[in-house]
């Protein structure tokens, strides 16, 4: 009687299932120059553009979770107009989120938490001034942000309304308005043309599809930010990682006589996603074995049968 209750009591005190845990990174992948802003300025018909990415991840519901850091992508030298490049190495501003956990439905109902991941990635014209450090001072005020309007918050009750929740609280009602507000003018430096917001949701599963329905329904707003630096938001996109439209995405952007076109991409360094998970567990394939055949030379011994 003993044995069993201990195998009950161990049964019920049996840690939860976690969700499966993926890599995932963040970086730009082309720039092509439309036009020049250098060629305003006398310096030369070629630009120098380069892209800062601002990183960001935060729990939903848990506090002070949320973090922010800049990465400074290097600078490509000398396109000219109507010239475009593929970035590699850090020209590609690379932002990685290692060991998210990719959560589905009944992740939810076991009560793990949503994180959300994200850059804001400006794209920038280098010149004589730098952006002398205004890329982390922008990180501070986005990570102080983001601890009050999602690490601060909860998620709706129904999983179609967290999107545009998200969007919300990122957006124009939260995180980067406040943003708009509190970073005031920083000044001089590079050459700003936009920037975009890109976000990006660990799930998978029928919590996918739920992401996805909605995400195609949401645009992410642009907002204008005061000065220069940092670059005003062109928009931006927010969706499930390892959703097929989040691997090449494209966005041709203009201020004063720079006007560029600009690609990023969501990648997973540890594969999610490369390899489809099969729905039905394989059966072994059929085999049918030849039929046995008379003996010909002597009818009345039995039949010849295969080995």
């Amino acid at each position: 009687m003993l044995a069993v209750v201990g195998g009950l009591l161990a049964a019920c005190s049996a840690p939860a299932p976690q969700p499966p845990t993926a890599d995932w990174a963040f970086e730009a992948a082309r720039i092509h120059v439309h036009d020049s802003t250098d060629g305003v300025w006398g310096v030369g018909e070629a630009d120098e553009p380069y892209v800062v990415n601002v990183a960001f991840r935060v729990t939903i519901g848990v506090a002070g979770s949320a973090k922010a850091w800049p990465v400074r992508g290097a600078t490509y030298h000398d396109l000219a107009p109507g010239e475009g490049a593929n970035l590699t190495g850090n020209q590609k501003g690379t932002a990685s989120f290692p060991g998210l956990k990719m959560i589905d439905v009944e992740d939810v109902l076991r009560g793990q938490p949503l994180e959300v991941v994200g850059v804001w990635s400006w794209v920038m014209e280098e010149d004589i001034l730098s952006l002398g450090g205004m890329e982390a001072k922008a990180a501070t005020i986005l990570q102080d942000l983001l601890n009050r309007f999602l690490a601060g918050g909860s998620l709706p009750e129904s999983t179609s309304e967290w999107v545009r929740y998200i969007v919300d609280k990122i957006g124009v009602f939260g995180a980067l308005q406040g943003l708009a507000v509190q970073i005031g003018f920083f000044g001089g430096g590079d050459d700003p043309i936009k920037s975009r917001v890109f976000v990006g949701l660990p799930v998978r599963g029928a919590l996918g599809d739920v992401v996805d329905a909605a995400a195609a329904q949401v645009t992410f707003p642009g907002i204008d930010l005061p000065g220069a630096i940092p670059p005003s938001i062109n928009g931006g996109s927010i969706g499930r990682l390892g959703n097929p439209s989040l691997a090449y995405m494209s966005n041709r952007m203009k201020r004063g006589n720079g006007d560029y076109t600009v690609s990023w991409r969501w990648t997973s360094p540890s594969g999610w996603g490369s390899t489809p998970t099969p729905t039905t567990t394989p059966t072994e394939p059929t085999v049918t074995e030849p039929e046995c055949i008379p003996d010909r030379l002597d009818p009345t011994a039995p039949p010849i049968c295969p080995i």
